[in-house]
């Protein structure tokens, strides 16, 4: 059986088509960047932990959830992941207004990404 292609109509201002796979490895890989188990990802929403596994196995589509899902992980239907924590770090940028430089803005979103400090500068 597949569920690729699912149209979520019900879905406020959504209309689009949905691979139940591709969705499910966003939800994760979103899921597992802030570091949250599924678990924490289903009482957030308010779900059972065995839905969140099978969204992310990509057995069915999180339909009712599909808005709460894009605001607490920041993923979008149309492909467009946005992650907020990300965007924040990048704010802090000289860029954007922010204190930092733009290599302390790369350190720091290095460091969220992988939870290792970034290597200490060597002097010169």
């Amino acid at each position: 059986m597949s569920l690729s292609g699912i149209a979520c109509p019900e879905v406020a201002s959504h209309d689009v088509r949905v691979d139940a796979a591709e969705l499910g490895h966003r939800i994760r890989r979103a899921r597992e960047r802030r570091r949250w188990t599924q678990a924490q990802l289903a009482e957030t929403l308010g779900v059972g932990v065995r839905s969140v596994g099978r969204w992310e196995r990509g057995e069915v589509v999180p339909r009712s959830t599909i808005g709460a899902l894009e605001q607490v992980l920041g993923i979008g239907l149309d492909g467009t992941d946005v992650d907020l924590a990300e965007e924040a770090i990048r704010d802090l940028g000289t860029d954007r207004g922010g204190p930092l430089e733009l290599a302390d803005v790369e350190r720091l979103l290095e460091f969220y990404r992988t939870g290792q400090p970034p290597p200490a500068a060597r002097a010169g």
